[in-house]
């Protein structure tokens, strides 16, 4: 192995955000957007965003891949540019979160406020 190479790791990356958490967008033509995460990709570190518009690819009619038209496809975000976020008077704020271990399970807590991120917030 090179010496630039990463060397895998035993359980892979972990992430704050998960699926169906609300998330802010930080950065783009999406910028201050909120939108709901279905899908993390660990591997390419970026999520799938429902509740902003689709990417839509304009294809030729071709009789062996896919048929002629607009493919709508869910739009992928670089996980860097969302967060978790808090609304304070109106506005929503990002929030970074930090990790707190009590009575043996792990909870994610917004460090803006100290709310806990609550799995029935994330259904919602």
């Amino acid at each position: 192995m090179k010496v630039h190479e990463k060397q895998p790791t035993r359980y892979g990356k972990k992430f704050k955000i998960k699926k169906h958490d609300r998330v802010l967008i930080l950065t783009g033509i999406f910028k201050g957007k909120v939108a709901t995460v279905t899908r993390v990709d660990k591997e390419k570190d970026r999520v799938l965003l429902s509740g902003i518009p689709a990417v839509i690819r304009h294809t030729k009619p071709n009789p062996v891949l896919a048929p002629e038209g607009e493919l709508h496809r869910t739009r992928s975000v670089h996980i860097s540019n969302v967060a978790l976020f808090v609304e304070q008077d109106g506005k929503n704020l990002p929030s970074k979160i930090r990790i707190e271990k009590t009575e043996g399970k792990r909870l994610r807590v917004l460090k803006k406020t100290n709310a806990t991120v609550n799995e029935e917030q994330r259904y919602a």
